[in-house]
């Protein structure tokens, strides 16, 4: 009986997630434009000062000197903070999904490699994200998953800035045709 309910709540965890998944990968149909501004990431320079909060040595210092109510406040509260911080890394992820998939619609050769790049990083950005979101909400040590979110995002953010780096030099390039008369 336990092993028959084990395998239907893992069955049910990963249809959850492969929604999850699904949902996250699908374009909406009509998106306004963004400012540029508003695409690019925000939240990898706060990693910095969240590190701390990821690390279970405060959680085991302030155990034995919090009163049990202030310290499950505490945790409480920490992982309200780390679950913001990775939501906002979750939309850093998709404003730049966003803004590389406006580049290589705007790039004269679209590489249908790049295109797997930024599918299989997505993918695996959310599959991960769906990882770290559990052990933060387990309180189970997080701290290598949100720093490799943090890390995706970065690597995201320069391929997409070398891709429009390239777009800008290759557009400098080719003569304007408008000016040939």
């Amino acid at each position: 009986m336990s092993e028959a309910l084990l395998y239907g709540l893992l069955a049910a965890a990963l249809l959850a997630l492969l929604t999850g998944l699904l949902r996250a990968l699908a374009v909406p149909a009509a998106t306004a434009p963004a400012p540029i501004e508003r695409l690019l990431p925000r939240h990898p320079q706060y990693f910095p000062a969240l590190r701390p909060s990821l690390q279970t040595a405060d959680g085991e210092f302030l155990r034995g000197r919090l009163p049990r109510e202030e310290f499950l406040r505490w945790r409480a509260e920490r992982r309200r903070i780390l679950r913001g911080f990775l939501a906002g890394l979750n939309q850093d992820c998709r404003h730049l999904t966003q803004l590389a998939r406006t580049v290589a619609r705007l790039s004269p050769r679209v590489s249908r490699r790049s295109e797997l790049q930024l599918l299989q990083l997505q993918v695996s950005f959310r599959l991960l994200y769906g990882l770290a979101w559990l052990r933060v909400s387990l309180n189970v040590a997080a701290l290598r998953n949100v720093s490799e979110l943090t890390y995706r995002v970065g690597r995201l953010a320069a391929q997409v800035e070398a891709a429009m780096l390239a777009l800008e030099s290759s557009s400098r390039l080719r003569p304007d045709p408008r000016l040939n008369g």
